[in-house]
């Protein structure tokens, strides 16, 4: 379960960065589906 929180927090820090940076949506979209 630490594994995934761990990795579960970068992929958010890195959406969050992607989101702040307004660079590409997509590849928010594609980090989402891969959590999900």
């Amino acid at each position: 379960i630490s594994r995934q929180q761990s990795i579960t927090q970068r992929r958010e820090g890195y959406i969050a960065s992607a989101v702040l940076a307004g660079e590409t949506e997509t590849r928010v979209d594609i980090q989402t589906i891969e959590l999900k």
